[in-house]
C-alpha cells in the first residue's frame, strides 16, 4: 500500500520550497521541515507528488525563472 505524506505536510513542504527557492534546499533540510528522516521523506514525497524532491525544486525554480524573464526587470545573469 502506498500512502505518501499527509496533505498538510505536502503543502507545508511545497510552501517552504517556494519561500526558499534561492537557497540550497537539500534533502536533509527539506526532511527536517516535516521532522522525518531524509530517506523516508524522499520516499514519501515521491509517492505523494510523483516527483522526487529535487525534481520538484528544479521545476519550481524553472517556473520562477520564466516568470522573472517575462517581467524583464532583471537580467538573465541576475535571474540565474
Amino acid at each position: 500500500m502506498i500512502y505518501g505524506l499527509l496533505k498538510y505536510k505536502v503543502r507545508q513542504i511545497v510552501s517552504y520550497i517556494h519561500d526558499y527557492l534561492d537557497q540550497n534546499l537539500t534533502l536533509t533540510k527539506l526532511s527536517s521541515v516535516v521532522h522525518i528522516s531524509p530517506h523516508y521523506f524522499a520516499s514519501l514525497f515521491k509517492q505523494s507528488t510523483g516527483l522526487s524532491s529535487h525534481q520538484h525544486v528544479m521545476k519550481c525554480r524553472i517556473e520562477r525563472a520564466k516568470q522573472l524573464l517575462l517581467k524583464r526587470e532583471l537580467t538573465i545573469v541576475e535571474i540565474s
